[in-house]
Parts: C-alpha cells; structure tokens; sequence
C-alpha cells in the first residue's frame, strides 16, 4: 500500500510511472499462469484382474478306461448239404476265441478279427473227419437302441477256410487243403461280456464236398 501512494503522490516523474505499471503487469500476469497452469492428469492403474477360483471338487466318479477283453466261443455247427451231413455227421462242435471288448466291436461299426475251429469224427476208428478253421475279418452293425446294455447286431465276413477231410468210404485219406469263405450273421450282445449269434458260412467245395453251413455259437469275455 505504501508502494501505491508514492505513486499517486510521485506525479513528477511520468516514465517510472510507466515503467512501474509495466513491471506490475507482467509480474501479475506471469503469477495468474503459475496459479492456473495445467497438471499433468494423473496416471490411471488399470485394476488387477480377478483372482481365478479353482473348479469345486466333482462328486462324479472318473471314467476308467476299457481294458482290452479276451474270451472263448463254443458252437453248434450243422452242415447244408445232404452229402456232407451222410459222411461227417449231422452237427460238428465249433469252438474258438475272441478279442476286444464286446459293445465297441458290435456297436461302432468296425473289422474285428474272426477265427472258429470247427470238427467232428464219425465211425470207432475215425473213418470219417473234418475239420474247418475260417480266418478272416467281420464287420458289424448295430441295430436299433445300441446305448442299451442289450442290443442287436448284424454283419459279414471275409475268410480264408483251412480245412482237412478224411473219407475211407470214398477212398479220401486225410489231406489239407485252403479255399475262400464268407458269412453273414445276426446276433445280440449282452454289454462287454456276452453274446448269442447265428451265421451262414459259406465255404467253397473241397475234394467234392460242400462244407457251408449255419454256426449258432455263444460267447464270453473276461
């Protein structure tokens, strides 16, 4: 205050008037843009993320993988022709084995190894045998519902036939000999353990005899 009434009373010197009101200016100005300058705006942190929470425990039990099935298959095999049948009986026993577990063979739709031995002797002193080893691969199919336990099943099957003959009435000793063979078949199976089927095997003639005939076999797995 003391400043501003030397100036109203200091009338006599025009120029440092002047010069004192230019200084006030600036000085006024330069403190206005200190007092309202603009700060940096502040520098966000972007939140963390949530913590992630562990899956509750499952209550449901783990699914445990197939293990791999083996099982034996035992028949009734009775022979189509007249002939067949006067020579080398009426039915002959069928036994043989299988692999792989049961639904999957039946029920995906896929080749699964096919092998049967089948025999009989006629006559004390064995005048008359047979036996058949059809070698090959099956196919099946499901039918109908096959997400129940039981279910039905159809298919076919390429094969090569072993067989060996003996016939003394028709002077035929004992002699192996290989043809081709096929099958159709229809059957249920009871989940991975079992299953109930009947097949037509068709097998080419071997020295005069025609050896097709129906297999109704049972079988199991372990």
């Amino acid at each position: 205050m003391a400043f501003f009434r030397r100036l109203t009373t200091d009338t006599t010197c025009p120029a440092a008037i002047a010069t004192t009101l230019v200084v006030l200016l600036f000085s006024g100005t330069a403190s206005a843009q200190q007092s309202t300058g603009t700060q940096p705006p502040p520098v966000e942190t972007p939140p963390s993320p949530p913590a992630t929470l562990a899956p509750p425990p499952s209550n449901e039990p783990e699914a445990r993988p197939k293990r791999l099935r083996f099982g034996p298959q035992v028949g009734v095999y009775i022979p189509t022709d007249a002939r067949t049948r006067d020579r080398f009986g009426t039915s002959w026993s069928n036994v043989g084995f299988g692999i792989g577990n049961i639904s999957d063979i039946h029920r995906n739709r896929r080749l699964a190894l096919d092998i049967s031995f089948i025999s009989n002797s006629r006559g004390s002193r064995g005048d008359s045998k047979v036996f058949l080893a059809p070698i090959g691969l099956a196919y099946s199919i499901g039918l109908g519902n096959q997400a129940r336990s039981t279910a039905a099943y159809t298919g076919i099957s390429a094969n090569l036939v072993i067989a060996s003959l003996r016939s003394d009435s028709d002077n035929l000793p004992s002699r192996t000999s290989v043809t081709g063979g096929a099958s159709v078949f229809l059957g249920n199976r009871f989940s991975d353990t079992g299953y109930i089927e009947a097949r037509y095997n068709a097998v080419g003639k071997i020295r005069g005899f025609d050896l097709s005939g129906i297999n109704l076999t049972a079988g199991l797995r372990f």
